[in-house]
Parts: structure tokens; sequence; C-alpha cells
């Protein structure tokens, strides 16, 4: 006869927060490593637009790493019973980006 596998006893709602929080801080972290792409690359002599341009790859670049990154840890959490801590991360991965886009776009 074969019981059940007991939820481990470190999973529990505040592991999940802590997630989010951190899931949340890779945001600040993307949003001022592209502060600095855009602070420390020269516009150039004509006037180009080099300095937007690194701002806003570091950005998006940045950013779609996150999501793939958050996406496929918050699923392995997900599946080996971790449910908290995997919707912790993909809760504060999404409040993260909706932030940032207001942050960019307003």
């Amino acid at each position: 006869m074969t019981s059940p596998v007991p939820v481990p006893a470190t999973e529990t709602p505040r592991r999940g927060v802590i997630a989010g929080a951190i899931a949340l801080a890779a945001h600040v972290v993307i949003f001022l490593a592209a502060f600095l792409a855009g602070r420390l690359t020269s516009p150039g002599n004509g006037g180009g637009m080099r300095d937007l341009a690194a701002a806003a790859g570091t950005l998006f670049g940045g950013e779609i790493l996150l999501a793939i990154a958050s996406l496929v840890t918050a699923t392995v959490l997900f599946r080996r019973d971790w449910r908290y801590t995997g919707v912790g991360i993909m809760v504060g991965w999404f409040v993260g980006l909706i932030v940032l886009v207001i942050l960019v776009v307003v």
C-alpha cells in the first residue's frame, strides 16, 4: 500500500510572497541595467540614437529573458508541488511587468 507524498514542510504562503518579491526585484535590476546602458553609450557624431537603442535593447532583451526564466521556473516548481512559490514567481513577474509598462509609457 502506498501513501501520497506529503507537501514539503517549507512550502508556505510566505515563501510565495518572497518569490514574488524576488521576481519583482528582477524588473528593477533590468530597468537599472537599461538606464546604465543608455548612460554609458555615446550618441555618436551625427546625433545618432545609439544610446536610446542600447537602453531599449537592454530593457526588451532583459524582459524577454526574465519572462522565459520566470515561466520555466514557475512551471517546474508548480509541477513539483511547490505551488505557492511557483505562483508567487508568476504574480511577481506579472505585477513587475505592469508597473514597468506604466513607467515606460507614462
